[in-house]
């Protein structure tokens, strides 16, 4: 994928914002909605492991079912020739491993406001009933790069175990 490309004749590419475990992250434009969005990418590709879609789609599905301020909405899901995409709601500022990179440490304050939201986006997960199979979340799941407390510890994703109970 690159810039400027248009997946699933709505979202255009505007510049990748990273790559992952499981495939790219890029910034998009939704030209329906006019709105700038972000689009996690994962190549459907035989060869790799057969799980990485079945992931993919049950971390969609998961964190679509949960609404709350410490939680990056879900928009849409698709496959856009032989990539999966997820469109989520495009958050300002780094991730809080990025943060720890750049700082080494959060002052006491800081740091219990982003571990407060944190729970906060758990507990709504829990309410949700998403259950992820989970031992720990990494700092790259968070954002924690803004200043104001309702930007800290927003999640950006659940264990790619997590799954909806109906």
């Amino acid at each position: 994928m690159k810039s400027g490309e248009l997946v699933a004749g709505r979202y255009e590419l505007t510049g990748r914002l990273g790559r992952g475990g499981m495939g790219e992250v890029w910034s998009a434009r939704d030209r329906t909605l006019h709105r700038d969005v972000a689009l996690k990418t994962l190549v459907l590709d035989p060869a790799a492991n057969a799980e990485l879609p079945l992931r993919f789609e049950r971390e969609a599905v998961a964190v679509a079912q949960i609404n709350h301020p410490n939680v990056v909405a879900v928009y849409d899901r698709g496959i856009h020739e032989d990539v999966l995409f997820l469109v989520m709601e495009q958050v300002d500022g780094g991730n809080l491993a990025e943060l720890l990179r750049e700082r080494g440490t959060l002052d006491l304050d800081r740091g219990l406001d982003v571990a407060e939201a944190v729970c906060a986006a758990l507990t709504a997960a829990h309410r949700a009933r998403v259950i992820g199979v989970l031992s720990w979340i990494p700092p790259a799941s968070a954002v924690g790069g803004n200043e104001t407390p309702a930007e800290q510890g927003r999640l950006l994703r659940f264990a790619a175990k997590a799954t909806a109970v109906p």
